[in-house]
């Protein structure tokens, strides 16, 4: 997959992405709900997917889902003795289903 900012265009290689599943336990701790039936809108492109669908990563400081579509970070969640850190600046919205925290 290419990217790029309109000047540079760079080869992305998601060879070792896994499908957002893979990531479900480390946001579900977080979360407090199981994140297999949240809705994500990516705020670079507006994509949206199931959270299962998008891409994950385990092999940096904690666990980081991307965009399936242009690539970005939308979600990334770490655990330290300090406690967890969470961020979800790289998306517009996460739809929980009204069943989610059931």
């Amino acid at each position: 997959m290419s990217i790029g900012d309109g000047y540079t265009a760079v080869e992305l290689d998601q060879s070792n992405a896994l499908d957002g599943s893979a990531a479900a336990g480390a946001f579900s701790a977080a979360l407090g709900v199981d994140p297999s039936m949240i809705e994500i809108v990516c705020a670079e492109c507006g994509y949206q997917a199931a959270f299962a669908e998008e891409r994950a990563y385990l092999k940096g400081p904690g666990t980081t889902l991307c965009c399936r579509r242009c690539a970005s970070v939308i979600g990334r969640v770490a655990t330290t003795p300090a406690g967890t850190w969470l961020s979800l600046s790289g998306s517009e919205s996460w739809r929980l289903p009204t069943s989610a925290g059931k």
